[in-house]
């Protein structure tokens, strides 16, 4: 992928895989939870929003696997049993752990046996939190908007632009190195930054972006990234960036 494509690509997938070597756990599963708020209505039970959150608690280790397992058991057991519980399904696995990766033996029987209901969960792929989620969220907003989840129903294409850009929020872009922000760093860019963390109040980026100028930066990405007025999630890479979190 050449930086061009990066910036022109209107589906994750690609993006996350080409993120394969550079993109950290942390990064992958708050990716999966930022497609589950967006179809946050899809999620008629509190368990499965539950899920979500306990996910995103433990992308920045403030809960346990036995925690996780259990948010996840609790929600599996109210997943509608119709196959059409997209919304669900993306929560489950933004909660879940991919399987363990299989042996060289067990893929030669899956090639020549062609498992094709298997997804990235199944064969242990350790993308699989964000690339499962992001499809059945994309499904999941068909779903409320009345179409079919058929990957070229209109919804489900304008989803997967949005989804885009939640990839450009929290990884920013691969093709540019990251500044170095130490000497931004006063006291009220670090007030602000973990404020905006802690309570994923967005809305105040553009304030960032005035304190971020007011201490120096004079780097264009991070000062237009926060001024942007677009979709932002935790794990957005500007915040991540000033915290020092990958």
């Amino acid at each position: 992928m050449t930086e061009a494509q990066w910036l022109a690509c209107t589906n994750p997938q690609p993006m996350i895989e080409f993120l394969r070597a550079k993109a950290s756990d942390r990064k992958i599963r708050l990716f999966a939870v930022a497609c589950c708020r967006r179809v946050w209505s899809s999620l008629q039970h509190e368990e499965f929003r539950d899920a979500v959150r306990t996910a995103e608690l433990f992308a920045d280790g403030l809960v346990d696997r036995a925690e996780m397992l259990q948010a996840y058991e609790k929600a599996f057991a109210m997943h509608p049993k119709d196959g059409k519980g997209y919304g669900p399904s993306a929560a489950l696995t933004a909660c879940a752990f991919p399987a363990p990766p299989k042996s060289i033996w067990q893929r030669i029987a899956d090639a020549l046996d062609d498992a094709w209901w298997e997804d990235e969960m199944d064969k242990g792929d350790r993308l699989g939190p964000a690339l499962v989620a992001a499809r059945d969220a994309a499904w999941a907003a068909a779903h409320l908007r009345g179409e079919s989840h058929v990957l070229n129903a209109p919804a489900t294409i304008a989803e997967h632009r949005e989804q885009t850009a939640l990839v450009h929020c929290l990884f920013g872009n691969p093709f540019r190195p990251m500044p170095d922000c130490g000497a931004w760093l006063t006291r009220e860019v670090k007030a602000l930054a973990d404020g905006i963390y802690a309570e994923c109040a967005f809305e105040r980026m553009p304030l960032l972006a005035d304190a971020l100028e007011a201490s120096g930066c004079t780097n264009a990405d991070l000062i237009e990234h926060s001024r942007s007025g677009r979709e932002h999630a935790r794990g957005c890479w500007v915040v991540d960036l000033l915290l020092g979190k990958g």
